[in-house]
């Protein structure tokens, strides 16, 4: 007996090398055919039941012809006859075959001409099935053939700043609402902001830096200089992306807005007029009003004077829906004005509070007030958002019976909140809250009367007094609106 016999030996690797061989060709995702000229199928692997579930034995000896699908047939042969002309020669194709189940599967295919390979002689050809990537693929261009006649019909142009680089890319649209020529915009970020309009440029700066360190949205109205000097109004949107914490891309859409503020400057424009042309006849109506309850009064007709007090109640209300357009009109136009003056906090406070609480018998005004400095400011229209707040709280909790209202005070600003126990304000509302002719609906689609203006104009004027303003609430269960204002003193 010959130990370590290399003939054996090389006889063992040999048959374990087939082995293995055989074993990644039957459990492969992709198949194996062999292939003659004339297009008959001498050889196939294992793994065709992976791919098209035939087995060998059932495609043995077949031509390839009636496997193919009819619009991909003439394409199939015309490849196949011109890799018979080359030797050594490889192509790659997709095309369509019929399934055992019956369906037309996409199938990939590298060809090559082994016809000069000893013990090949044929046409070999490596395919896998891609109907899954097929159809993703069909999914996603008919997603972007919807989302190009979405922009198109919206009239939205696409734009992406690449942050790394520096470099800004437009679509057509972006290049049409700001009329240049591509060869007119270097693609810069210092290129794109001398487009702005220069009273906007600071604010958008900001914006843009804000979306940056806070990795929020970027979302911002704003004017530009188009290229041929035209003042448009556009609305821009955009999320940024971040890699490792740093912002690396911003990819956003812009609209032209202009028409849309042609018009909102219009309607600005009549209820500044309306506003103004009804508040003298209202005025004159709650003088007769006043006069003939003091003179029923005097006489002694009780049942007339009740009627005209409550005529007097809703003419109080329509005065102040017309000062609350008239305020919207002026915040539009930029032409709220705020005084400057030394008054008492406290004092103040004490007066609305006392005086709505005349006309609130339903609901009990909880005062924690502190003891509050005299600060500088405008005492009306503070007053104004005080009231606001207040009566909102009473608005909105009809079934509650107390509003609770207090006063925080540090060296550097007041601290005002007003709380109640009414219907609450859903989160995904809550950010609409101080939106002009927002107005807020209960769960059982209640809607409370009033313009939607109050809040806004409440928010505005906080703002000018270097202060702001926000709430807390859960639905069901209440509200709390609070504003802080800086301590200015003379």
């Amino acid at each position: 007996m010959v130990k370590n016999d290399p003939t054996e030996k090389a006889g063992l690797n040999i048959k374990m090398s087939e082995e293995i061989f055989r074993t990644l060709i039957e459990k492969s995702t992709d198949a194996i055919q062999l292939v003659t000229p004339e297009g008959k199928i001498i050889y196939t692997s294992e793994s065709i039941k992976n791919v098209l579930g035939y087995t060998p034995e059932e495609l043995e000896g077949l031509g390839i012809g009636p496997f193919m699908h009819p619009d991909d047939l003439g394409y199939f042969l015309e490849n196949f006859q011109t890799l018979l002309k080359s030797p050594g020669g490889q192509i790659n194709l997709q095309y369509r075959v019929k399934h055992k189940d019956g369906s037309w599967a996409w199938v990939e295919t590298i060809g090559v001409n082994h016809m000069d390979t000893p013990n090949i002689h044929a046409l070999v050809g490596n395919f896998r099935n891609i109907t899954d990537r097929k159809i993703a693929e069909e999914k996603l261009k008919d997603n972007e053939a919807r989302l190009s006649l979405a922009l198109e019909a919206g009239e939205i142009g696409v734009w992406d700043w690449d942050i790394v680089s520096n470099k800004i890319k437009w679509t057509d649209k972006v290049y049409q609402i700001h009329e240049v020529e591509r060869n007119s915009f270097d693609g810069d970020f210092v290129s794109y902001i001398t487009r702005i309009y220069p009273e906007d440029k600071t604010r958008v700066e900001e914006a843009i830096q804000l979306a940056l360190e806070n990795k929020t949205s970027y979302n911002i109205e704003f004017r530009i200089i188009t290229g041929t000097g035209n003042i448009k109004w556009v609305f821009s949107s955009a999320k940024v992306f971040f890699d490792n914490d740093k912002a690396v891309r911003m990819l956003g859409a812009t609209v032209d807005i202009t028409k849309r503020k042609e018009l909102e400057k219009q309607k600005d424009e009549f209820l500044s007029i309306a506003s103004h042309e009804l508040k003298t006849p209202v005025t004159t109506l709650k003088a007769y009003g006043q006069v003939l309850q003091m003179v029923f009064q005097q006489k002694g007709y009780t049942d007339s004077v009740t009627m005209l007090k409550k005529m007097d109640s809703q003419i109080n209300k329509l005065t102040s829906l017309i000062s609350n357009l008239l305020d919207a009109t002026k915040i539009q136009s930029g032409k709220l004005m705020m005084k400057e003056e030394e008054y008492d906090l406290s004092e103040l406070l004490n007066e609305i509070i006392d005086e709505l609480q005349l006309t609130t018998p339903n609901h009990t005004m909880i005062k924690e007030i502190g003891e509050l400095k005299k600060i500088c400011g405008d005492k009306e229209r503070i007053g104004q958002v005080i009231t606001n707040l207040i009566t909102n709280a009473v608005k909105f909790s009809p079934q509650s019976d107390k509003i609770v209202i207090k006063t925080e005070i540090s060296d550097e600003s007041i601290l005002f909140s007003v709380q109640d126990f009414g219907v609450g304000i859903a989160n995904e509302k809550q950010d609409k809250i101080f939106e002009q002719f927002f107005r807020v609906s209960s769960k059982k689609e209640m809607t409370f009367p009033g313009l939607g203006l109050g809040l806004y104009i409440s928010n505005e004027i906080i703002k000018r007094q270097n202060g702001k303003i926000w709430l807390e609430s859960a639905e069901g269960k209440g509200s709390t609106f609070y504003f802080s204002i800086p301590v200015r003193q003379k």
